[in-house]
């Protein structure tokens, strides 16, 4: 498992860059702009590690959970958007790689529940 220092200002600054690289290309707040918010951080999770403040990464899912919209329909289109983005599947075996954790069954499983 890999993991680095946890820093609540590195982490906010984190998200920020996030959110505007997800604003430069998507309407904020819509379906395809979550979409990417969570690819993102998927991505920075898989080259750098997760947060030390977490134990494992099924433990960091309470916080990536509430990146999607909390409209349920809206939810389940935007797990759609990250399941289906050419991206996601080389991110998915870097995490299974550095983080020891299979996010494409836990987003297929969150999708059919």
């Amino acid at each position: 498992m890999k993991f680095r220092p946890h820093n609540v200002q590195l982490a906010r600054r984190e998200d920020a860059a996030i959110q505007a690289a997800a604003t430069a290309q998507f309407e904020r707040g819509s379906n395809e702009w979550h979409a990417e918010c969570q690819l993102l951080r998927l991505q920075e999770n898989a080259e750098l590690g997760l947060m030390d403040c977490y134990g494992d990464y099924a433990e960091s899912l309470y916080d990536f959970y509430p990146g999607f919209s909390w409209d349920e329909a809206a939810q389940l289109d935007q797990i759609v958007l990250v399941l289906t983005d050419a991206r996601f599947p080389a991110i998915a075996e870097k995490l299974r790689e550095t983080c020891e954790f299979d996010i494409q069954a836990e987003l297929n499983a969150a999708f059919t529940s």
